[in-house]
């Protein structure tokens, strides 16, 4: 395993970003055995009120690039109750990383919302009908 500086964060702002130390595996043993740990770890965490996402009641810990792990849920598993008897793919819950703060180590989160996504499309929609039922009142 290695420690790498990677960047996040970066806006219009603040254009240098966030430099956070992250641990990267180097190998496919390292890879399982971080996915592995990092599922019980988050799960603790979860349950202590440190790890601030909703978790599904099945999930998985992939490695994907630079440092970062995706928390998804289980194939075939749904998130709601109450939904679709069919297959359902894995959905993104969270991307988390192990950060290094010198000699200790933590866990850096980021919460995927589907749900966000949806809203954000949802109201545009809206706008364009208020716009054009105002021009239709003016006129």
């Amino acid at each position: 395993m290695q420690v790498k500086t990677i960047t996040v964060n970066k806006t219009a702002k603040n254009n240098d970003g966030i430099k956070i130390d992250v641990v990267v595996p180097q190998a496919d043993t390292e890879v399982e055995l971080l996915s592995y740990l990092l599922a019980g770890f988050i799960r603790d965490a979860h349950g202590a009120g440190r790890f601030k996402v909703d978790l599904p009641d099945q999930y998985q810990v992939t490695y994907q690039a630079e440092g970062s792990f995706l928390v998804t849920t289980e194939s075939g598993v749904t998130t709601t109750k109450g939904s679709s008897p069919f297959y359902s793919p894995p959905k993104p819950v969270a991307v988390v990383a192990i950060q290094r703060f010198g000699k200790r180590f933590d866990l850096a989160y980021a919460a995927i919302n589907q749900d966000a996504f949806k809203a954000q499309k949802e109201p545009a929609a809206e706008n364009k009908d208020a716009a054009k039922a105002a021009k239709s009142a003016k006129k």
